[in-house]
């Protein structure tokens, strides 16, 4: 009830300051959840993309190496796994929109959460094996099916050189094994200018240039600094990795990501890295998504159990705190005293 009761005086008090022309900070227009899937209805690898919903989808995975075990979904569960290797990317993407979500004024924010298990190995490889998540303006196009099992790759004329994410732009963060850093970079269009050979690398949405199959045509640039944290993560053990994109006052946006320990963003934070891009970004708008994972270092066996991927978008604001707005209505009401003094 207290929460409800500072909650009225605060409009109370807004509502006394505007009329007398008291200019009070605009305030946050919440969140509202675009998107919130738990796998129930969603499928992967489909020929036919299906109709997009609010919670649900289709997940096209791509991978540079094969999938071990296979690619499952499931009620609560969207497993991936790779065979051991000492090298290999493996990824999911999805359009979780059927129209971009777009952001237009100064504190619009994106949030991408993701809560999932470490079935086996993820980070064990060694500094440069990384779990990676990215947001994506698909221009309307949906990614495409039969990437899976080593379908990422440099093998000239592939089928999956044009079409499909090639032409999808946006960011992909990471967090990387002990001593790594937390990186950002921008994974614009592909071209197949770039790309002689016509690979299927350029349908890559992670990778940026780690390796063969992943997209280079042209690579990424890194945004802002990376923070090196040392992050281990346990077999068994349930995570929750977020990204947010906000756009600021003077056209550039901040992307902050986040791993936490535990099914929300309430558990212990493992890693953090926030950056800002130019003032020219590379998009504003946002209906596509990816995450995935690199194994390098040790032969190891990889496996991710996704429980559950939520889409937030908003608007940050800068309501004063209720005793701040208590202060201001006691000026408020000193004005009114004094007018009516005058």
């Amino acid at each position: 009830m207290r929460g409800l009761v500072n909650s009225s005086r605060v409009r109370r008090c807004a509502l006394l300051l505007a009329t007398l022309g008291v200019a009070t900070f605009a305030g946050s227009a919440g969140a509202a959840v675009v998107f919130s899937d738990t796998f129930g209805s969603s499928v992967i690898n489909a020929s036919t993309y299906p109709t997009i919903t609010s919670s649900s989808t289709a997940y096209q995975i791509a991978s540079t190496k094969n999938q071990s075990p296979a690619a499952s979904i499931a009620a609560g569960h969207l497993k991936l796994g790779m065979a051991a290797t000492t090298s290999g990317f493996n990824e999911a993407e999805a359009r979780f929109a059927s129209s971009p979500q777009q952001l237009t004024a100064a504190g619009d924010f994106i949030d991408y959460t993701m809560t999932f298990t470490d079935t086996t190995g993820l980070l064990g490889g060694g500094t440069n094996s990384l779990l990676a998540m990215g947001l994506y303006n698909s221009g309307g196009v949906n990614p495409v099916s039969g990437l899976q099992s080593s379908g990422l790759n440099t093998t000239a004329s592939s089928p999956f050189a044009t079409g499909g994410a090639q032409l999808w732009q946006g960011y992909a963060a990471r967090v990387n094994g002990t001593g790594g850093n937390n990186i950002t970079f921008t994974r614009p269009q592909q071209n197949t200018a770039n790309d002689a050979a016509g690979t299927s690398e350029n349908q890559d949405l992670l990778g940026n240039n780690a390796g063969g199959g992943l997209y280079k045509n042209p690579a990424g640039a890194q945004v802002g600094s990376g923070v090196v944290s040392a992050v281990t993560l346990t077999n068994g053990s349930v995570y929750t990795m977020d990204m947010k994109i906000t756009l600021n006052a003077d056209g550039s946006e901040t992307i902050a990501t986040n791993m936490y320990s535990g099914a929300d963003t309430s558990g212990t934070n493992l890693a953090t890295a926030s950056v800002t891009t130019g003032t020219t970004p590379l998009t504003t708008s946002f209906d596509g998504l990816a995450f995935g994972w690199r194994q390098s270092g040790t032969s190891i066996a990889t496996g991710i159990d996704v429980n559950s991927i939520t889409i937030n978008t908003g608007s940050v604001g800068t309501t004063p705190e209720p005793a701040s707005m208590g202060l201001l209505c006691l000026g408020g009401v000193a004005l009114i005293r004094r007018r009516a003094r005058a």
